[in-house]
């Protein structure tokens, strides 16, 4: 046992080498997030459901013909953040991007705006924290594709239909 969590070590200790009470709630809230990972399969399934979650959008981002623009390599992308701009007639359109990100708070997708990889000029953000329930993804893979049928028409994009089951990662079994 660490001696930061040997209370025998903290009960005892004396100046000039007093022990800092442990970060009892932190530690606490690392257990709670190991168990849930547990749950989910382990970290194999943690990571495989992650890469899922963000291929999902980076797919739509990649078959919208241009509306929606991500230029970050394929294996550097992040699957945390999908960062990505919307472009017309070959440039970001920042007037654009505003409404997408209030036609998203509209529909409780928030935070959506100025994704400061893009400066100087702006660019949106989708997190995909590790907490985010799926269905909060698919919704985001929704609005992505009716917001780009509603705003973009081009030949070049092959925008599919993003139903409920699309986001689906198959268990792992630990």
């Amino acid at each position: 046992c660490p001696s930061i969590l040997d209370y025998r070590c903290l009960a005892f200790s004396a100046m000039p080498n007093i022990y800092n009470t442990p970060p009892v709630f932190q530690l606490y809230m690392v257990d709670k997030i190991l168990d849930w990972h547990q749950e989910l399969g382990g970290m194999e399934a943690v990571a495989l459901r992650a890469k899922d979650r963000a291929d999902k959008l980076y797919d739509i981002i990649d078959k919208s013909g241009g509306f929606y623009v991500n230029t970050i390599r394929k294996e550097f992308r992040s699957r945390m953040h999908v960062c990505f701009q919307i472009h017309t007639d070959g440039s970001c359109n920042d007037d654009l991007q505003r409404k997408f990100s209030k036609d998203a708070e509209k529909v409780g997708i928030l935070q959506l705006f100025n994704n400061p990889s893009f400066s100087p000029v702006s660019g949106l953000r989708i997190s995909l924290y590790n907490g985010l329930e799926d269905d909060a993804v698919k919704a985001v893979g929704i609005f992505l594709q009716d917001f780009a049928q509603k705003h973009f028409s081009n030949d070049k994009s092959d925008l599919q239909t993003f139903t409920a089951h699309s986001l689906h990662t198959p268990a792992i079994v630990a």
